[in-house]
């Protein structure tokens, strides 16, 4: 097995235990590079709510939209929900309260932004107070309506953002899908060279035998 078919293979495996139904991934790629905004699964809902974005960003995060990681929501490390997703289970990292947040406030008529940094995504308003995740110098995107714009942030901390994405794809993994993840990559970077050592070994003269766990004798020879 080349480098090449070694590679193709591992990412396969990837694939597989990360995400035993591919069509959450390819949701996620979708919504992501285009997030659709719900106003109509969200109008009766935001009926219930004042006009006031900072009271109704207050409900939707601590009531509405609980913050979870997506391990323990839908069991994939990353998932993008619809907002009808986020209203039927109360629960969604930055993605599905921004989505949900998005889709209420479009169905009271509220101008917004959806804005996204590497690592989080959030709603912007008029008079919304930046805090030190949700800043215009963090963002690198910003969808209003049907327009995105796209630019460089002035701050990036690679490592905060490692520590970010270990914190929330990884440690929240099950264990038994850790293990199946090390496990394939193990096999598939190691088994085929450790099964061609294993055809170059010499082989057992038919002369000899193999007596107990010690050592090979000549056939017929008394073990003494």
């Amino acid at each position: 097995m080349n480098r090449r078919t070694q590679l193709i293979a591992a990412l396969l495996w990837i694939l597989v235990v990360l995400y035993p139904n591919p069509l959450m991934l390819v949701a996620t790629v979708w919504r992501t590079l285009s997030p659709t905004i719900d106003a109509e699964s969200a109008r009766a809902l935001a009926a219930t709510l004042p006009d006031d974005p900072d009271v109704i960003r207050d409900k939707v995060l601590n009531e509405l939209a609980m913050y979870e990681y997506n391990w323990y929501t839908y069991n994939v490390p990353w998932y993008f929900p619809s907002a009808k997703e986020v209203i039927r289970d109360r629960r969604g990292d930055c993605e599905g309260q921004a989505i949900l947040l998005a889709s209420i406030l479009q169905a009271k008529g509220i101008p917004y932004q959806l804005k996204m940094s590497f690592d989080h995504m959030w709603v912007d308003y008029a008079k919304k107070k930046p805090t030190e995740m949700e800043n215009d110098d963090m963002a690198f995107a910003r969808r209003d309506g049907n327009n995105v714009k796209i630019n460089l942030p002035k701050h990036f901390d690679l490592a905060n953002y490692i520590n970010i994405q270990l914190d929330a794809r990884w440690h929240p993994m099950p264990a038994y899908r850790k293990a199946l993840l090390c496990a394939g990559i193990a096999l598939i970077a190691f088994g085929p060279s450790l099964f061609q050592q294993s055809r170059r070994l010499p082989p057992v003269p038919a002369a000899y035998t193999w007596v107990g766990n010690r050592a090979w004798r000549r056939s017929g020879q008394h073990q003494g």
